[in-house]
């Protein structure tokens, strides 16, 4: 009838297909109108994303992290977005063509994820990727059958639950990344915390639940700062294609400003998206040129945002060994080598090393494996229980 093939819709507002009038076709788009879909039925297509992740694995990066990974599946013609039918078989192709050759790390953006799903990703015997970045606590402050715009208040026992779900479903049979923010989201101490008089005490609080449990850490930029949302005064100062979108479609729908304003200043991706916060100088020191997005105000007035982070950070040998994933080379280290260190606030949380004062970096260069240097030596649990 000249219409769209089916009613698939776009996460960021809308249908997912767009007319192209060149080719008198529509094409599909589960983002932006300018990111379509890729074809991954087709294998010429897929050798050619092999060449590409090779190109950068010859030049020596350390790993992929691979953005909505569980749309390569995609079934459009059946209305199947996520966990498609062939996901596993095109990531196990991928794994025996790239970087299962080698010892990198990779973990998948995989919003449609439970636990049983978690393990077909991560399971080290099924050989497709280290890790997924899962979303289920993420929904927990939405209302049920309803969007990520329509809000709830965050009940405390369904996030023990679901952190303790994925730490005993996943043990052994696969591995968790633990994280709270990241591009996409809002900044987690104006989420789930207090973002005012408590601040430092909620962000440390925070980052002890999440980085207290198994699994590999992921820190956002600015979350060790203890950075918070950005007070925006109305939802046309959100710049955002997903958040221009919404407010279009929450208007239309006959929601109010402040609703909108409210969800918005809630969960939109431009929370997450001002510059980091470098120093006390002009714009944060992040620029001396004309930026887009604005700065987050600080709590303090005239004072850093790492100034009341100043306690130090302890890392134990034991939580490093206990979060290292047991497939990994790199878990074939020294654990005793490991020693607890007292770093400063300007270092970040990461690998502490003999003869360092502190790390920056989540992945060093280790020596190759050594008869010294042997997982079974090492603790592989915390010492406490998985959970809060």
């Amino acid at each position: 009838d000249g219409g769209p093939p089916n009613d698939l819709s776009s996460n960021f507002g809308g249908s997912a297909w767009e007319y192209d009038p060149e080719t008198q076709e529509y094409y599909l788009h589960f983002y932006g109108k300018k990111q379509p879909d890729l074809n991954w039925s087709n294998p010429r297509l897929r050798q050619e994303i092999w060449k590409m992740m090779n190109f950068w694995i010859d030049l020596g990066i350390g790993g992929f992290r691979m953005d909505v990974i569980d749309l390569i599946g995609k079934d459009p013609d059946q209305g199947i977005r996520e966990n498609g039918p062939k996901l596993h078989e095109y990531l196990q192709e991928m794994n025996r063509e790239t970087f299962g050759k080698h010892d990198l790390l990779t973990v998948g953006e995989c919003w449609g994820a439970t636990p049983d799903i978690g393990r077909l990703y991560s399971d080290p015997d099924r050989h497709e990727l280290s890790m997924i970045f899962q979303f289920e606590q993420i929904q927990l402050d939405k209302q049920p059958g309803g969007h990520r715009w329509d809000l709830k208040p965050l009940e405390l026992p369904d996030l023990k639950a679901v952190f303790t779900k994925w730490q005993k479903e996943l043990d052994g049979h696969g591995w968790n990344s633990l994280f709270w923010s990241n591009h996409d989201l809002p900044r987690i101490v104006s989420r789930w915390g207090t973002d005012g008089a408590y601040r430092v005490e909620s962000a440390k609080m925070l980052a002890t639940v999440l980085h207290g449990m198994k699994g590999t850490p992921y820190i956002y930029q600015g979350e060790e700062l203890g950075m918070t949302n950005m007070p925006f005064a109305s939802p046309d100062d959100f710049t955002d294609i997903e958040s221009r979108n919404i407010c279009r479609e929450r208007r239309a729908a006959g929601f109010s400003e402040e609703e909108i304003l409210t969800s918005l200043r809630a969960k939109a991706r431009d929370n997450a998206r001002t510059p980091m916060q470098w120093s006390q100088e002009p714009q944060a020191g992040f620029t001396t040129g004309t930026r887009s997005t604005p700065i987050t105000p600080t709590s303090t007035p005239n004072k850093l945002w790492m100034t009341p982070i100043p306690s130090s950070i302890t890392i134990k040998s034991w939580w490093l060994c206990a979060n290292t994933p047991p497939s990994s080379p790199r878990a074939a280290m020294n654990c005793s080598a490991l020693r607890t260190q007292t770093c400063t606030p300007t270092c970040a949380v990461g690998w502490v090393r003999p003869g360092s004062s502190c790390a920056t970096s989540m992945r060093p260069p280790l020596p190759s494996p050594t008869p010294d240097r042997v997982r079974p030596s090492c603790p592989t649990t915390p010492s406490r229980k998985p959970g809060i």
